[in-house]
């Protein structure tokens, strides 16, 4: 199993970097500088390949439409896989624990902060908000290492989202359905 934690780290870097509009628009400037290559910028799913020397190169773009003729399309995320993926192998889980691991180091490393979120279930993962990027390390069922780069408005409405469901799940139903 492959993982190319030096991509992820000089990809962080020029992440943390870049003067992000969140608009697909974005999309092309930032491949130009970690060296991807962009297609389908125009239509519903955008083509994003990566350099990353992992069996899965193709970036996930998240992309949704604003509603208004010609305008730019909000970008939410961009997940990368960082290791390569594998599928229904449990021999592989310890060395994907590690490449997890791995990765995160180097993203620590590199942003020089301490993570400002973490979560071990169903997946593991650590978060640093950052003024113009949110970023997320993860790896997910025993499958891969990723990283997500997140619009931080999109990051703070999924937020929102999870701190409803949090309090939903607190509730006392005796009290909300007593009409006594």
């Amino acid at each position: 199993m492959r993982v190319d934690s030096d991509r992820a780290r000089q990809m962080v870097q020029r992440a943390a970097e870049f003067a992000w509009s969140w608009t697909v628009d974005d999309l092309t400037g930032f491949a130009e500088q970690v060296g991807w290559r962009v297609a389908n910028l125009d239509e519903r799913s955008i083509t994003l390949m990566t350099d990353f020397d992992v069996n899965r190169a193709g970036a996930k773009v998240y992309a949704e439409e604003t509603g208004k003729l010609g305008a730019s399309r909000v970008l939410n995320s961009i997940r990368v896989y960082v290791s390569d993926v594998v599928m229904d192998d449990p021999g592989l889980v310890h060395g994907l624990n590690e490449a997890f691991e791995e990765v995160a180091q180097q993203v620590f490393d590199e942003l020089g902060q301490r993570p400002t979120g973490w979560w071990i279930k169903p997946s593991r993962g650590l978060r640093w908000d950052l003024s113009r990027i949110v970023i997320e390390v993860t790896t997910s069922g025993g499958h891969s290492v990723s990283i997500k780069l997140i619009n931080p408005a999109y990051q703070a409405w999924r937020d929102e989202i999870d701190k409803n469901l949090v309090q939903e799940d607190q509730l006392d139903l005796d009290r909300v359905w007593n009409f006594d």
